[in-house]
């Protein structure tokens, strides 16, 4: 049993001893209210006894909207998608009658359709302990915790294995998270072999696949094909004004066609690669340059074709001037995520 005086991580003690923890400190509330004293011991043993296992291990983590890349900062904004989906890769739509998961409160809503989160019920061996759904806003005012997703399993590898499985299945979009981190902690050798001490995290490589935006680019929107219903972000929920060259860009670098792209109609964004990416820009005639080869002058993506982009570099694009229609940018990490 935990000795921490809030029980912060009670499901961990709840799956391992395959007891509920909160069902239990009611009974002893109700006990003392009505008999002046404690609930019999002997039903809590006999409970214990019965889910009784000598191997059971659980692991807990905590889903955070924060930016590993930046100190793990706070990252507010809108989670436009949050979605988990079971061992047969099908989304499992069921708001508000979920086996351990807790939806404390529904922070507002864009639209009445906003109103589900989709969560699995057939993980027997999973939990999700949330309070988030579609539509919900993390604010910067409170902490931003996402959801605590915690597994069982019959040895540590197990656990750690299920764990993987399962994140590799959740879908918590909008801001930037933590959920790559987790994973990269996980699969991590020492952290496999148990062997992972307070000081692991200081040394652990980790490699954020993001983007960052260093100038956002006047009138540049993120758009997608055919358009974003009623979860938007601000961005309207038209989508793209070209969507034959929002396509062409996405099949260029190899995505779905209807990945997010940006949308730029009047100067556009520096961007900052922390890992290899091809790139296509597609639509009106647009200058394109990578930092490296600025000082030679170069222009080294032309439109309509994919070019890589190194990883530290920054990449420029203006369609300032006599722009005769919106240019498109896509973009695809060259290698997994």
């Amino acid at each position: 049993m935990q000795s921490i005086a809030r029980q912060v991580e009670h499901g961990v003690t709840e799956l391992v001893h395959g007891i509920d923890l909160v069902d239990w400190m009611i009974r002893q509330g109700e006990a003392q209210l009505n008999h002046g004293a404690g609930i019999d011991m002997s039903a809590l043993r006999a409970e214990l006894e019965a889910n009784r296992s000598d191997s059971r291990h659980a692991i807990e983590v905590r889903v955070y909207a924060e930016n590993p890349a930046k100190n793990f900062q706070p990252s507010p904004g809108l989670l436009t998608n949050v979605c988990v989906v079971d061992m047969a890769n099908e989304a499992l739509a069921c708001p508000h009658s979920l086996t351990h998961t807790h939806s404390l409160t529904h922070s507002h809503s864009l639209t009445h359709s906003l109103t589900q989160v989709s969560l699995p019920k057939h993980l027997p061996f999973a939990r999700f302990d949330t309070w988030v759904e579609t539509g919900t806003t993390i604010t910067p005012m409170f902490d931003p915790l996402i959801a605590k997703v915690l597994v069982v399993g019959e040895n540590r590898h197990q656990a750690v294995q299920r764990m993987i499985e399962v994140l590799e299945q959740c879908d918590f979009s909008g801001p930037v998270n933590n959920v790559a981190y987790l994973q990269a902690i996980l699969r991590h050798e020492e952290f496999g072999a148990g062997r992972a001490t307070t000081r692991f995290l200081d040394s652990m490589p980790f490699t954020p696949h993001l983007i960052d935006v260093v100038h956002p680019g006047a009138f540049t929107t993120i758009q997608d094909y055919p358009a974003r219903r009623g979860v938007s972000g601000g961005v309207p929920p038209s989508g793209p004004m070209d969507f034959v060259a929002a396509q062409v860009a996405n099949i260029l670098v190899g995505n779905a066609r209807g990945t997010e792209m940006l949308e730029i109609t009047f100067s556009g964004p520096t961007l900052y690669f922390h890992v290899p990416a091809v790139v296509a820009v597609t639509g009106a005639a647009a200058p394109v340059r990578h930092a490296a080869l600025a000082v030679a002058g170069s222009m080294c993506v032309d439109v309509w074709n994919p070019a890589p982009a190194p990883p530290t570099d920054l990449c420029q694009q203006s369609t300032s001037g006599n722009v005769a229609g919106d240019s498109y940018r896509s973009c695809k990490y060259a290698r997994d995520r």
